[in-house]
């Protein structure tokens, strides 16, 4: 419901004078997210497409190919689907610096799961000179997959850095790092981390990354999913000016 309550936001700011539409299809060697694999190591499929007005009011709709079927303890199908819908504003607040406010609302379809896994997730992200963000992110209720005691969902805080620099007019290089707190429901929390470097070559841009999290993960998802691993990719943007 709350999904669809967002689609119909997204449909109003498209309607907004000036819109500006883009969108991108992507295909990754791993779908890796705060430093978790969310296939299992196997490729994803993903795509994207996002509306801008001159107000500065967005929405983002973007949805990738899931494997589950290694989701310890909570086993599922090998196949499923996520889709995210985010609705936001940036507003600029000087020359070199701009504050997101974001909502979003994250499912996942096609898996057989005892776990709900669907989250609503509300965020706040500072951005300088349009190359680094730094941002905290709160969820309600969110899901641990590797639940130790009989409390099955409950608050996240998650606090991320990022960046991306240009290295000249075809590379680039980004990392980031982060923590998620969720020891609300477990005593799952812990540090991400990613580098890796962007290559254009006229529309398509084509990445490779390292990611990873820290030992008490790597520990406690014995599904593996929190190992150390190298992803490749390529996208193709479109839209915009």
């Amino acid at each position: 419901m709350l999904l669809r309550l967002l689609i119909f936001s997204a449909l109003s700011v498209a309607g907004l004078c000036h819109a500006q539409v883009v969108g991108s299809l992507a295909l990754t060697s791993d779908y890796v997210h705060r430093g978790l694999s969310q296939t299992n190591g196997s490729p994803a499929l993903q795509a994207g497409i996002g509306v801008h007005s001159e107000s500065g009011y967005y929405a983002q709709l973007w949805g990738s190919t899931l494997d589950t079927s290694e989701l310890a303890p909570d086993f599922g199908d090998s196949l499923a689907y996520e889709a995210d819908l985010v609705v936001g504003t940036g507003q600029v607040l000087s020359d070199n610096l701009v504050l997101d406010l974001i909502v979003g609302r994250y499912e996942s379809f096609g898996a057989s799961q005892i776990l709900d896994y669907d989250y609503t997730e509300f965020g706040a992200a500072l951005t300088y000179e349009s190359a680094v963000r730094v941002a905290y992110f709160y969820t309600p209720r969110a899901t641990d997959h590797t639940r130790t005691n009989a409390k099955w969902s409950g608050r996240r805080h998650v606090i991320e850095a990022a960046g991306e620099w240009p290295l000249s007019e075809r590379w680039s290089i980004n990392g980031g790092v982060g923590y998620s707190d969720l020891s609300e429901v477990s005593d799952v929390s812990h540090v991400f981390w990613s580098f890796g470097l962007g290559y254009r070559v006229q529309r398509y841009i084509f990445t490779a990354g390292v990611f990873g999290t820290d030992g008490d993960a790597r520990d406690r998802f014995i599904d593996g999913r929190a190992d150390t691993r190298v992803a490749v990719g390529i996208i193709v943007p479109f839209g915009g000016q």
